[in-house]
């Protein structure tokens, strides 16, 4: 295995010679993109996964190639969860909870990207609600699966390489300026940002984003 990774590297490279022989994985979005191939590459060193899809059916027919790949007595269990909708994120943490079966890894790579602005179940932003409220319950939720030294992976993206700013302002970037400053001159595909600070070493960061109280029953 390399010593180091850069953009050219590939998941092969990474996981060379790398067993993951009874490790169990839980790897949200598998229903394709990064989502699939991350299971595909897990499941060829051995490891157990567990991947959770919104719609099951699309997901099984993503990943019939990834059982395929399986070596090492590696494999993938589909589960239903929907990032989006509060109670199916409760009612997926909650039978994981049951099993009382351990993670050595969470993989949260499900969310959106520069979709329309809709809101979810719960009334948050589409974009914020998945990618962050719905991981930030599910995480919480099933911290105690986590084996001694487990991780948890939040993936991103390099959205912030394109980084832009306000006409009134080169320093700040809010979520209220996504949605209402100079809608000419904002990029369609940002349409649904409102909830994302880009570029925080860029930008000066403060507070834009007044917490319902229903945020308080997260933890829960």
């Amino acid at each position: 295995m390399a010593d180091t990774f850069g953009a050219t590297s590939t998941i092969e490279d990474v996981l060379a010679n790398v067993d993951l022989r009874g490790r169990r994985i839980l790897v949200t979005g598998v229903s394709a993109g990064i989502g699939v191939e991350t299971v595909r590459a897990l499941v060829a060193h051995g490891a157990k996964v567990v991947g959770t899809a919104r719609n099951l059916r699309k997901a099984q027919a993503a990943t019939q190639h990834v059982r395929a790949a399986a070596a090492y007595g590696g494999g993938l269990e589909l589960v239903e969860l929907d990032l989006a909708s509060l109670a199916s994120v409760r009612s997926c943490a909650n039978s994981l909870v049951s099993a009382r079966v351990p993670f050595d890894e969470i993989i949260a790579n499900a969310g959106l990207m520069a979709g329309p602005k809709v809101d979810t179940a719960d009334g948050f932003e589409a974009q914020f609600g998945t990618n962050y409220l719905g991981h930030f319950v599910l995480v919480n939720r099933i911290a105690g699966l986590l084996n001694p030294g487990g991780r948890v992976v939040m993936v991103s993206s390099a959205g912030h390489r394109r980084a832009w700013t306000t006409p009134t302002s080169s320093r700040v970037l809010t979520a209220s300026t996504l949605h209402t400053d100079a809608p000419k001159r904002r990029p369609s595909s940002l349409q649904s940002s409102s909830t994302n600070v880009i570029e925080p070493r860029a930008f000066e960061l403060r507070p834009f984003i007044r917490v319902p109280s229903r945020l308080k029953q997260f933890r829960r």
